[in-house]
Formats: structure tokens, C-alpha cells, sequence
């Protein structure tokens, strides 16, 4: 099958427009997760200690993620954050169903928040607000 010139063109153009959407779709995913971040830092929040629920591997790129579970007014919320770390420690045992870190939830909207991965707690921790926000994403 022999494309004329016309058709090798279009198939090009379809090509660099499907990567220039691939990438605009990072970028506001990138900017909308910033966003987020600095509408809780910036508004009222609070923390509260969130479990370990799952790794995956997501995006054409093979990006890993964690997921933790916490619980506001008995409602159970959960968020996902970036982590090759995690992923790879904890996509083949059972050794992560028992981690627990810091998360830090939106008073208004409960189901925005920002974890803590750079340490595991206890379960039992006394939580306060932490002096620096910087480890959560």
C-alpha cells in the first residue's frame, strides 16, 4: 500500500498534533496540581494521619503513584501522589499495608490534601501542624 504525499503529510500533522496535546494535558495537570497545593497551604486546613491503599503505574511515560486513604467525619477520602520509591517497594508484598504518613486536607473541601511521603508515623501519632510544608505534594 503506497501513500501519495498528500496522506504521508496529513499523517504527520495528526502525529505532532496528538504529541502537542499530550503535552499541553501534562502541563495543565502540572499547573492544576501546583494550584491545588497552594489553595491549602494558603487556605484553612488540617491533619490527620493517612493509611497506604495501592501503587499503580499510569501515562504513557510509566509514571507510579501511591494511594492513601484518610478518614474526615467518618468519610473516607483518598489521594495520589508521584512515587517511584513506593511503587516499587510495595507493588509485589504486603509489607506496605500497614504504612501510614501525614496528610494535610483542605477545611473546605476535604477531598483536596497533600501527603507526606518523605516519613511513615505511627498510627497512633499525635498529630499537629507540622512546622514546614515543604515534603507534602
Amino acid at each position: 500500500m503506497q501513500f501519495n504525499l498528500k496522506e504521508k503529510q496529513i499523517s504527520i500533522l495528526i502525529i505532532v498534533l496528538g504529541i502537542l496535546i499530550i503535552l499541553l494535558g501534562r502541563n495543565l495537570i502540572s499547573k492544576n496540581t501546583e494550584n491545588n497545593r497552594n489553595e491549602i497551604l494558603n487556605g484553612e486546613y488540617e491533619i490527620c494521619i493517612g493509611k497506604y491503599k495501592s501503587v499503580w503505574k499510569a501515562g504513557l511515560s510509566g509514571s507510579t503513584y501511591i494511594e492513601v486513604e484518610y478518614s474526615v467525619a467518618g468519610k473516607l477520602y483518598s489521594e495520589s501522589v508521584k512515587s517511584r520509591h513506593y511503587y516499587q517497594l510495595c507493588r509485589e508484598s504486603q509489607e506496605c499495608n500497614e504504612k501510614y504518613f501525614l496528610v494535610i486536607y483542605s477545611k473546605e473541601n476535604p477531598d483536596q490534601a497533600l501527603i507526606d511521603l518523605s516519613k511513615e508515623v505511627d498510627i497512633n501519632l499525635e498529630v499537629k501542624k507540622p512546622l514546614s510544608t515543604g515534603n507534602f505534594k
